[in-house]
């Protein structure tokens, strides 16, 4: 009888002793996925605040080419095209066109859409590819942890504010005072947007 309860004592400091082993395997495993989850967050986050300022370079310069387009009153030089707009005059002189004058037309509307094919041959053309790549790793996060889903809605509408942002870049529209108000609220919207997710995002322990 005495062996009996022993040896039951000893089961079941066993099973406790399995359970509790068990119970801190799985804590371990829910911490480290809450902390994986967080710094993909993060990342996606931080993703989007790079691609906006790529966006932003492009649309400064949708701007500049505009304004200077209409102050012009007159057929342009590359040169100066080259200076107002930033971009080197090499490309000023391969996407823009050039009459036989050798200057450019003051058509703010042709000009700005020489700048546009020029940014989505090269960078607007991999922010929208990096765009899809960010879509993906959102959805591949919607599936939230314990805390974390208030810090999700806010990436979610980051991403959508860079939607319309990238957008913007895509296919630029409206006048030049519409244009330029519409580009800083939406680059207003994904920076704070931006400041919310790293102030909220809880910490690692």
């Amino acid at each position: 009888m005495t062996w009996l309860l022993i040896r039951g004592g000893f089961s079941l400091k066993k099973a406790l002793l399995m359970a509790f082993v068990c119970f801190v395997f799985v804590a371990g495993c829910i911490d480290d996925e809450a902390k994986e989850y967080r710094e993909n967050l993060l990342k996606v986050s931080k993703d989007m605040d790079h691609q906006s300022r790529a966006i932003k370079r492009a649309l400064n310069t949708y701007s500049k080419v505009w304004e200077y387009s209409i102050e012009a009153r007159a057929a342009i030089d590359p040169e100066n095209m080259a200076y107002k707009s930033g971009l080197d005059q090499d490309i000023v002189e391969e996407y823009f066109k050039i009459n036989s004058a050798g200057n450019i037309p003051n058509d703010f509307s042709t000009n700005v859409h020489s700048v546009k094919s020029y940014y989505k041959e090269n960078k607007i053309g991999h922010a929208e590819k990096s765009h899809d790549e960010i879509k993906k790793k959102i959805n591949e996060l919607n599936d939230t942890p314990d805390n974390y889903e208030k810090v999700y809605n806010e990436v979610l509408d980051m991403y959508t504010y860079l939607g319309d942002y990238l957008d913007m870049a895509l296919e630029p529209s409206g006048n030049i005072g519409e244009f330029n108000n519409k580009k800083e609220e939406l680059l207003s919207d994904i920076k704070n947007k931006y400041k919310r997710v790293e102030a909220i995002m809880p910490n690692e322990d």
